[in-house]
């Protein structure tokens, strides 16, 4: 079975200011890789984060899932910029996954 690795297309800290809350937090963003990973399937949620972070997450019905947290290349700049390259190699050896991301509003 394919490996779906969902994308947020905004920065975490968008969100939640504090990465150990944002971790902890169960919003709407996170509900589609819970439910998938009930289903058996291999989910992943990658994000822009303050620190690179990889972490398992409680999915629906005791599973879980991966969240990996990568660092922005220019923080500086509007979180709506903000780009990771270490997130685009990461998605490019992925050749097994398929890619979905969540959101409009920012720049991955």
């Amino acid at each position: 079975m394919t490996r779906i690795i969902f994308i947020l297309s905004y920065p975490t800290y968008v969100s939640v200011a504090d990465q150990a809350e944002w971790l902890a937090w169960n919003n709407r963003d996170r509900r589609m890789p819970a439910i998938l990973s009930a289903m058996g399937v291999e989910v992943e949620l990658w994000g822009i984060g303050r620190t690179p972070q990889v972490v398992e997450a409680a999915g629906d019905d005791g599973t879980r899932y991966t969240v990996r947290l990568f660092c922005a290349d220019n923080p500086r700049r509007a979180p709506r910029e903000h780009v990771s390259t270490a997130m685009l190699e990461a998605a490019r050896s992925a050749t097994d996954a398929f890619f979905v991301v969540i959101g409009t509003n920012g720049g991955i």
